[in-house]
């Protein structure tokens, strides 16, 4: 053996190769389900997002109709508040909504950070 080589095996005397073999696995495989939970969270998203533009789009609708039906100034003003103070909830709502998915998606990519290449991939989180 050489003086490198005697360098590198005393720098690493308690592991053998089927260790190393089992960590690497241990870490794709957490690599493999953060890649899972990563699509589940973004077809959620998506499923999510998708049925909010629907009722965005029938809210719009139903603004359109009440406004075609107005009969008067103050009608048709009060019409536009309601519509208004409907919009600026959902608005609220889609921020909050924002937030939360970015933050689950921080923990996804944090796990994957903390777990997955410290060869702590068994652990749990």
């Amino acid at each position: 053996m050489t003086r490198n080589e005697n360098k590198v095996a005393s720098s690493f005397p308690s592991l053998n190769l089927t260790e190393v073999s089992a960590m690497g696995q241990m870490q794709m495989e957490h690599l493999f389900g953060v890649q899972t939970e990563f699509l589940q969270r973004i077809q959620e998203a998506g499923r999510v997002w998708l049925d909010r533009i629907q009722s965005e789009a029938k809210l719009a609708s139903e603004f359109t109709e009440k406004v075609a039906k107005v009969e008067s100034l103050p009608e048709a003003i009060k019409t536009c508040q309601d519509w208004n103070a409907r919009r600026l909830t959902i608005m609220a709502e889609d921020g909050r909504r924002l937030v939360d998915e970015a933050q689950q998606f921080i923990r996804t990519g944090s796990s994957l950070l903390s777990n997955g290449w410290s060869g702590n991939a068994g652990a749990s989180s």
